[in-house]
């Protein structure tokens, strides 16, 4: 036997499983995890909004792999700018993110993290294969930061703003060498982690890319409106895919149901505590299976169905035909079965 064999052979009967880092599989949508991938991907708090990026950031991104494991030193709910995070065992850790392909400090801090809690000089040790960039901390200078800027001591340089595409070829490389690629770079959160940097933002970048702005919007890819993944997210607005305001995502992507609000942004439900839920009479008679007309006296008013009626009359009573896990869980809560 060979001594690779050897290895392999120890390694199944000790129930040792070597570190991955495959990260190929942490960019993929949830939909196309397997099955085994998206429960590993629950255990450590993620679900379809946060892994997609749809709705929410999951705390352990903002975390480095250390503070993510329970220790005699950490053991108490740690605060981050998108939530808490309650240290999980080893045990845990380790066996959900091998299954993700990303289970070691080192592939675990650039993919997932991408080193964002390291000081300055913590960046200046940590080594690249990169002929440009020899270490993260020079890859982040060819960005343009700074030690103070990435203190927060300045204003950040304006890569913080940009969307992926409107990234130099430097930019977009060195942005890879630091764990990044186009379908997690900030931008794509929804909603806004930070309004006042991102309204910033937004004045920075309308000087440079007017064109690319509607008012106070970015425009995007007219396909996005077009997608049924994101309907409520976006509109349609005088030619320019835009943003939905907040409170017309709540009733739109959120179709005014309390519970599914909660469960997508348990981290943080501030933004929607002053929206009004009411859905546009265009909704009933472009949605007639989720959506009907009820008279209220005066006025006819558009509103979701119950969702018992939705499980019945639009999927059929039928529970293989959901097409997305939260409908399962709000049909669920609902007692419709």
């Amino acid at each position: 036997m060979k001594i690779f064999e050897k290895v392999i052979c120890f390694s199944f009967l000790s129930g040792y499983v070597a570190s991955q880092c495959t990260p190929d599989i942490y960019q993929k949508e949830w939909s196309d995890l397997t099955k085994e991938q998206q429960n590993a991907a629950k255990k450590l708090k993620w679900n379809e909004g946060n892994w997609d990026l749809t709705y929410g950031v999951n705390p352990i991104t903002e975390l480095r792999y250390g503070k993510v494991k329970k220790s005699k030193t950490n053991k108490k709910k740690i605060k981050t700018a998108v939530g808490k995070w309650k240290p999980l065992s080893n045990a845990i850790v380790k066996k959900n993110l091998n299954i993700l392909g990303i289970d070691s400090a080192k592939c675990f801090d650039k993919w997932i993290h991408h080193y964002r809690s390291y000081t300055w000089g913590e960046l200046g040790n940590v080594e690249t294969k990169d002929e440009q960039a020899k270490t993260i901390q020079v890859a982040y200078e060819k960005m343009k930061y700074t030690e103070e800027k990435w203190n927060e001591e300045e204003e950040g340089p304006l890569v913080e703003c940009k969307f992926w595409e409107d990234l130099s070829k430097d930019e977009s490389r060195f942005m890879e060498v630091v764990g990044y690629v186009d379908l997690d770079w900030r931008w794509s959160y929804y909603p806004p982690i930070d309004k006042d940097k991102e309204q910033k933002c937004i004045t920075r970048m309308k000087t440079i890319y007017p064109e690319k702005y509607f008012g106070n919007k970015r425009i995007y890819n007219p396909k996005i409106c077009l997608s049924k993944d994101y309907e409520g997210l976006y509109i349609n607005d005088k030619g320019n895919c835009v943003q939905n305001q907040k409170c017309n995502a709540y009733g739109a992507y959120f179709i005014c149901e309390d519970l599914l609000v909660r469960k997508w942004c348990d981290y943080d439900c501030t933004q929607y505590d002053n929206c009004e839920c009411y859905s546009p009479e265009s909704y009933c008679n472009s949605y007639p299976e989720w959506y009907e007309t009820i008279n209220n006296g005066d006025e006819d008013t558009c509103v979701p169905k119950d969702w018992c009626d939705i499980h019945e009359d639009y999927y059929g009573g039928d529970k293989k035909a959901y097409e997305t896990d939260y409908v399962k869980e709000m049909v669920k809560a609902h007692d419709c079965f």
